[in-house]
């Protein structure tokens, strides 16, 4: 938190808003900072959300792009941050009432602020980016700065942050009304996290076991409401 607000600072962005752990409707999912304010362009409420990462060298798992092996980080290989914080957007344009009608008010990016050698995460580049799933490091702190000037003004952004907290939030899909439709159209439900991660590694197993020519036996675990039925769904899509 300190490294991004030297940066706000430095960027001339210190009156944005900037909300801490923000907890994303429906869900116990939280995402590490949304910054909010008003776009320099069209003077609407805007919004950039911030996933922050301690790591400084990461690489491909296996040679997928949508998988992540972090040394020394326990507990396996982990979701490309810019497809975590492109969920937590997608998300959020779904149940946010505020930002649902408004196709350009949100943006994301992931923040390896520890990664200095651009050598010790090329291979995260490999993943495709976009403007509300993009990675910066370190090393590209300038890059990160115009971004965040592209996308915020530097004027209070106290009445976009409040907007977006008592935002009116949109029914949460019933699973049973859309499951035909996740396996015919795919996709309805926007996964967050750890349930991307839980589609992206069975999947990635799949071509493992295919390529090996011997079956594997995946458990996915977790409590009441986690989203293992949704991770079916998906799979089954």
């Amino acid at each position: 938190m300190p490294v991004l607000a030297r940066d706000l600072v430095d960027a001339g962005l210190d009156d944005v808003e900037m909300l801490l752990e923000y907890h994303l409707p429906l869900t116990s999912q939280r995402a590490d900072v949304v910054l909010a304010g008003t776009h320099p362009q069209t003077g609407a409420a805007s919004y950039v959300v911030i996933e922050l990462k301690q790591w400084s060298a990461a690489r491909r798992y296996e040679d997928n792009p949508e998988l992540v092996d972090v040394p020394g980080m326990p507990g396996g290989p982990m979701l490309h941050p810019a497809a975590q914080v492109k969920g937590y957007c997608d998300y959020l344009a779904d149940f946010a009432r505020t930002v649902s009608d408004q196709p350009d008010a949100l943006a994301g990016i992931a923040y390896l602020h520890n990664a200095t050698d651009p050598g010790a995460v090329a291979d995260l580049l490999s993943y495709p980016m976009s403007v509300t799933g993009r990675m910066f490091t370190a090393a590209e702190r300038g890059d990160m700065i115009a971004f965040l000037r592209s996308r915020l003004a530097p004027t209070p952004g106290y009445a976009a942050g409040d907007a977006l907290m008592k935002s009116a939030v949109a029914p949460s899909q019933q699973l049973l009304k859309v499951a035909a439709a996740e396996v015919r159209d795919r996709p309805q439900f926007h996964l967050l996290g750890n349930q991307q991660l839980a589609v992206d590694l069975v999947l990635h197993e799949v071509e493992q076991s295919r390529a090996a020519d011997r079956k594997r036996v995946i458990i996915v675990t977790g409590g009441p409401g986690s989203g293992k039925s949704v991770i079916a769904l998906s799979l089954l899509g």
